[in-house]
Order: structure tokens, then C-alpha cells, then sequence
């Protein structure tokens, strides 16, 4: 029989396996993926993408089996206020198997479920509930937009939503370690790759009939069905967002292994979409970040 500390142990071996998977899976299925539309006769790019298709199914089952180990794991809290979690996560793998507008409905009750249960149990901790709020509300919003006749500029509320959050995610761990030197040049580069690049490069090029504004189509196309965001907000805001994120996970990698793992699927998953895929690795990021596995 395994002990607490050993299940734990392999259990955080086992999300950076399906981390790093799904950080794959977004390169190649819906990154690559969404440019094979356009270049499909390189076959390379071709063979990627399939690769990407595989992923995804493979990713869902080692989501499917991560609730599981987290139901129990929090069974052996022996935590009444848990149950409720635990049921509402179990439920959700078969309730995902049904239309999107179930699970969404599922997921919206489950962190619900969580964002109640942490103001219960860290009553003290006012800067973690603001946190796992924040970041709940993200999720929360991208829903509703879904689900409901939402006027127009709601879009722009959930995409503007972000932002409380990542401050709140940089500020509740600015003090659990140090940042390498690595880990602060990457931060800061590939935002600055995504964002600042492209749209200095377009901005130079406005007369090409492949620029989109200020920001090639192409970019705007992969982002819009792979990730969510419109880009309705200035992309300098995206470019911070992206960098305190990435700045709080190479501050947690090692003292918080699991958060940083979740705060990595946050990312690779963006915002609510009609793919259940998403919303499932979104679901078990914030689950990472905000549930007692210790």
C-alpha cells in the first residue's frame, strides 16, 4: 500500500509528464495544426500536426486520470467539505463525454465548489482566496460569454479579467523563491517574441495584404480558435500578463512543483472554448493551484 507521501510524489512526476505533453499538443495540434490548414502540402508540417491529434487524446486520459488521483487524494483528507468537490470532479468525466454545454455547467459548479471551500478553510489567508477568486472569475466569465446571449462587449470584460489575475498570481507568490537568470530572460523574451515582434513587424508592412490590422492574420487566426483571446485589449497587455505568469512559475518550480504545473496548463489552455479539450486541462490547472495535496 502506498503512502501518502509516495502517491503524492509520483502523482507530481505524473503531471509534469501530462504538462509537458499538453504543452506539445498545443505546438503541435493547434499551433502547427492551425498552419497546416495553409501549408498542409509540406509534409512535415503535416506529420506534426497529426502527432498533435494523437496528443490530444492521450493528454485526456491522463486528465481523466489526474482527477481520479486528485478525488483521491482529497478522500484521504477525510474533509467533509471536500465531498462536494470530489463529486462534482468525478462527475465531470463522464458529464464531459455529453454535449459542452453540460460540462460547462459541470465545471462552472465546481469552482464554485472550490472558491467556497477555500474561504472556508484559508478564512485567514485573504490574499489566497483573492487569488483562487481572480482565477476562478477568468474561467467563470469565459463560460457565461459561451452559455449565455452575452451583449458584445463582454468579450472585452473576459479578456480584461486576466489581468487582476495575473497581478494577484504574481503578488500571492512573490516571496516563495528566487528567479534564475534563465528563467527571467525567457520570461521576458517570449512575450516579447509573441507579442512586440509581430506587431512591430506588421506595423512596418501595413501596406501587405497579409496584415491584419496591426498584427498579422495569421497570428490572430491560431490565437483566436487555439487559445481564445481576440486580442480585443492592447497587445502590450497580453505581453505583461504572459511575462508575470511566467515570472511566478520559475519562482514556484521547485517549493511549489503542482501550482506551477497548474499555472502551465492555464496557459496552454487560454480561454473557455466550444472544445471541451481546453476547458478539461484549465480545469485541473486550477485545480493544481488551488486544492490541499500536501
Amino acid at each position: 500500500m502506498l503512502s501518502d507521501v509516495h502517491l503524492l510524489k509520483f502523482f507530481k512526476h505524473f503531471t509534469l509528464v501530462l504538462t509537458l505533453l499538453a504543452v506539445a499538443e498545443l505546438v503541435s495540434a493547434r499551433i502547427i495544426g492551425r498552419l497546416a490548414f495553409l501549408m498542409m502540402q509540406n509534409p512535415l508540417i503535416a506529420l506534426l500536426y497529426n502527432i498533435g491529434i494523437t496528443l490530444v487524446w492521450v493528454v485526456i486520459v491522463l486528465v481523466f486520470t489526474a482527477f481520479v488521483w486528485l478525488a483521491i487524494i482529497m478522500l484521504k483528507k477525510n474533509d467533509m467539505l471536500l465531498l462536494p468537490i470530489l463529486f462534482l470532479l468525478l462527475a465531470l468525466i463522464p458529464v464531459s463525454l455529453l454535449t459542452p454545454s453540460y460540462t460547462y455547467l459541470n465545471t462552472a459548479a465546481l469552482l464554485l465548489a472550490v472558491m467556497l471551500y477555500v474561504a472556508k478553510r484559508h478564512s485567514e489567508d485573504k490574499r489566497f482566496i483573492i487569488t483562487v477568486s481572480l482565477l476562478a472569475l477568468v474561467m467563470l466569465l469565459g463560460i457565461a460569454d459561451l452559455l449565455f446571449n452575452t451583449p458584445s462587449f463582454f468579450r472585452y470584460v473576459v479578456e480584461f479579467s486576466i489581468i487582476p489575475a495575473s497581478i494577484a498570481v504574481f503578488l500571492f507568490y512573490r516571496k516563495s523563491g528566487e528567479i534564475s537568470l534563465g528563467g527571467k530572460l525567457f520570461s521576458v523574451a517570449l512575450p516579447l517574441l509573441v507579442f512586440v515582434v509581430p506587431k512591430t513587424s506588421s506595423a512596418a508592412a501595413l501596406s501587405s495584404k497579409y496584415t491584419m490590422g496591426i498584427m498579422p492574420w495569421v497570428i490572430r487566426m491560431v490565437s483566436a480558435f487555439s487559445l481564445g483571446f481576440l486580442f480585443l485589449l492592447p497587445l502590450e497587455v497580453y505581453a505583461v500578463v504572459l511575462a508575470l505568469v511566467l515570472l511566478t512559475i520559475f519562482r514556484i518550480r521547485r517549493r511549489e512543483p503542482l501550482a506551477a504545473y497548474g499555472l502551465v496548463l492555464l496557459i496552454v489552455a487560454g480561454l473557455p472554448s466550444w472544445s471541451i479539450y481546453p476547458l478539461l486541462i484549465s480545469t485541473l490547472g486550477f485545480l493544481l493551484i488551488t486544492l490541499p495535496t500536501k
